[in-house]
Order: structure tokens, then C-alpha cells, then sequence
């Protein structure tokens, strides 16, 4: 499982062009991305033995997390420019850390796995399409996007977009969202399944707030109520972040910014393309 996890990180870094990068220095960039890719996966994994508790204190965090995706301040500190290969490494290093804080010493199990579950896969593509349905609907009622099938975007590029995707973009964002937010919610308003779904959901819509103001705050909030819900029907952060990642390549491929002030949402390696 850990080899089939870096060969298509692996197939992203080679794919992806030279100018995504300060030097072109392939060998330290790529140990650090798979080092990165391969702690996090690792600590997600981590079987835990004891069961431990959030405190309220844990909502600090987690804003200041949400404003850390909303700004960037790193990269005031580290790189000027963001479209870069080692800025957007540098920019999850939190997500290593907060990975570690939470599950290797907080014990806080969030339930990441692997699984070919079918009736759960079920559960993630019915939801999957239902998501993609509504986004397309609201998108269009609101003139933010449109569909626009881009003919020419290959098999590279697809294959660069869906590896950052899952591995950059869903799996942290889910682990904070639908990982601590569900358990923070859980833990302080238990049974109240209202109070998780919406608050994750409203809370993920607003780190969005840079990419087309409270239209894609809207959008992105019930993305994440999708998302809160493949995580509550499967209890495993894993079909989540598929449906996250198959929801963002969607975006990624068929829609188009129906105003040239907005910019399509889209991720270090694929805006070098």
C-alpha cells in the first residue's frame, strides 16, 4: 500500500513542468514532497490503543488553522511567489504537525483507511454525483461558473491534477474539516448531527472566501455538506477525501469562470500547465 501511495505522487512530480519550481532540482524536491506525503499518510494510519478527548480549547486551533488556509502568512516568511512546488510543501508542513499533535500524541482517532467496502463506495459515489448535480445548479443560478469542456487537457494533465488533489488539497482540508471539526463538534454537542454537518460545512466554506467572495462561500458550504455526509454514513475519512478529490478534478475539467475577475480554484502543479 505504501509503494501504489508514492508511484503516482511520483508520476505528478516528473509530469510536472520545470517552471514549478525555484531551481530545477528534482532529487531534494521530490524526497521532501514524498517524505512529506509519506509521514502524513503514516500518521493518519497510526493505530491507536487509547481513545483521547478534545478539549474546548481545541476550537483555538482550529481557527487559527482556518486562518492559516484563508491567508497564506507563510508566505510573507518563506517564498514570494506561490505557484511554486517547495511553497505549497512548506504551506502543508502544518498539516504534518497538527497530524502528529492530534493522533500520535493526543490520541485522537479520526479513522483514516484504505477500503474496498463496496456498499461504502456505494454510499461516496451517490453522493458524489448528487454533490456535482447541486454545485452545477447553484454555480449556474448565481453566474459563477460554466461548463466548459477543455478538449485538450490530456492524460498528464488529468493525472497531475487528481494526484495533487487527493494527496495536497483533500486529504488535509478533510482532515481538519470532516476529521477534527466532526470530532470537535461530536465530542461537545453529542448526537447532534445537525450541529457537526452544518458547523464543519459553514466553517470549510468560509476558508474559500479568496477564490470569488460569498458566492464560493456558498459553494464550497455545501460541498461540505456532501462531504459531511459521505464521512457520517462511512466513518472513514478516506471516502471523504475520494469524493472531495473527484469533486475538485470535476470542477477542475468541465467548469470555467463565467467572469474574468474569478478565478477557477486550482493548485500549484496544475496552474503551471
Amino acid at each position: 500500500m505504501f509503494a501504489i501511495n508514492l508511484l503516482p505522487i511520483i508520476l505528478m512530480l516528473i509530469f510536472t513542468p520545470k517552471d514549478a519550481y525555484i531551481k530545477w532540482r528534482p532529487g531534494i524536491t521530490f524526497i521532501f514532497v514524498l517524505s512529506y506525503i509519506s509521514l502524513f499518510l503514516n500518521t493518519l494510519h497510526t493505530p491507536l490503543t487509547l481513545k483521547g478527548t478534545l478539549t474546548k480549547y481545541d476550537f483555538i486551533v482550529i481557527i487559527l488553522v482556518a486562518l492559516w488556509i484563508l491567508t497564506k502568512p507563510c508566505s510573507l516568511l518563506i517564498l514570494k511567489k506561490f505557484n511554486l512546488v517547495e511553497f505549497d510543501v512548506v504551506y502543508r508542513m502544518i498539516y504534518l504537525l497538527l497530524a502528529w499533535y492530534y493522533i500520535s500524541f493526543r490520541h485522537i482517532n479520526l479513522s483514516f483507511q484504505f477500503s474496498l467496502e463496496w456498499r461504502l463506495w456505494l454510499v461516496m459515489i451517490i453522493i458524489t454525483i448528487a454533490l456535482i448535480l447541486v454545485s452545477l445548479f447553484v454555480v449556474y443560478k448565481m453566474r459563477l461558473y460554466q461548463l466548459c469542456f477543455l478538449g485538450n487537457i490530456g492524460i498528464r494533465k488529468i493525472l497531475i491534477v487528481t494526484v495533487y488533489m487527493f494527496y495536497f488539497v483533500a486529504l488535509s482540508q478533510e482532515f481538519i474539516f470532516r476529521g477534527l471539526v466532526f470530532t470537535y463538534f461530536d465530542q461537545f454537542f453529542p448526537g447532534n448531527f445537525f450541529a457537526m454537518l452544518i458547523g464543519s460545512s459553514v466553517l470549510f466554506g468560509l476558508v474559500h472566501w479568496t477564490y470569488a467572495g460569498w458566492k464560493m462561500v456558498i459553494v464550497a458550504t455545501i460541498a461540505g455538506v456532501g462531504y459531511g455526509l459521505v464521512y457520517y454514513l462511512t466513518g472513514n475519512l478516506f471516502f471523504p477525501v475520494i469524493c472531495h478529490t473527484i469533486t475538485n478534478v470535476f470542477w477542475k475539467i468541465f467548469l470555467r469562470s463565467s467572469q474574468l475577475i474569478i478565478s477557477t480554484p486550482q493548485g500549484v502543479f496544475e496552474s503551471h500547465l
